[in-house]
């Protein structure tokens, strides 16, 4: 289901007339945007008129449009930026800002995950890649990231894994079936293996994978 946020910083009116109201913004979890019906004053007319809801049309560098096997354009997500009141706007931030508004909230959800995973599945993704750290890369990197206790060594290794990176993928691109992924790790500079969460656009988990 599509679902829109309002950009209220992107609010926005054509004149200072009494009457005229505000152009508002919105985005949605498809990456479309779309400005609200509004009304200004026209000068031509000397009246007001309303400007009818307006979907924006997306532009990319890539240049290339895509198409549903009805020869139809898909609705979520075609390009890469919109012109909002004659101003560049990057869709990926813009559904960011609208969708990734507390990412201490999202981060905190994730590690529940990952430590509901570490729990549950026996051999499940998490497990493997804190025995991989622990078993193949050993004592002298645990030290370097700052494991010295030889009690317990998978929970605390665990509690060193912090967020890294975040991607959205609003448009569906490369056919994803996700809208955000989280990237962890315990020390970008000592490894380049990830702990990679997969959620919908409301945190919601879509699955964990171990990536590099």
């Amino acid at each position: 289901m599509e679902i829109w946020k309002e950009i209220e910083r992107l609010a926005w009116k054509a004149d200072n007339k009494k009457e005229t109201t505000f152009a508002r913004i919105f985005v949605s979890n498809c990456g479309n945007v779309k400005r609200s019906e509004y009304k200004k004053w026209n000068k031509k007319n000397n009246s007001y008129s309303i400007s009818k809801e307006y979907i924006y049309i997306k532009n990319s560098n890539r240049g290339r449009q895509r198409y549903d096997s009805e020869n139809k354009i898909k609705k979520c997500g075609l390009y890469q930026h919109v012109a909002i009141n004659n101003k560049i706007h990057m869709v990926h931030r813009l559904v960011a800002e609208a969708f990734i508004e507390n990412i201490e909230k999202f981060d905190q959800k994730n590690q529940d995950y990952i430590q509901q995973d570490f729990e549950n599945e026996r051999e499940g993704t998490v497990k493997e890649y804190v025995d991989f750290h622990i078993e193949e890369l050993g004592d002298d990197f645990l030290e370097k990231i700052g494991i010295s206790n030889p009690i317990d060594k998978a929970q605390q290794f665990l509690t060193k894994l912090y967020l890294t990176r975040v991607g959205l993928y609003p448009d569906g691109k490369y056919d994803t079936s996700y809208f955000a992924v989280f990237d962890y790790t315990t020390n970008r500079d000592l490894t380049d293996q990830l702990i990679v969460v997969k959620t919908d656009d409301h945190g919601n988990l879509d699955h964990l994978s171990w990536e590099s």
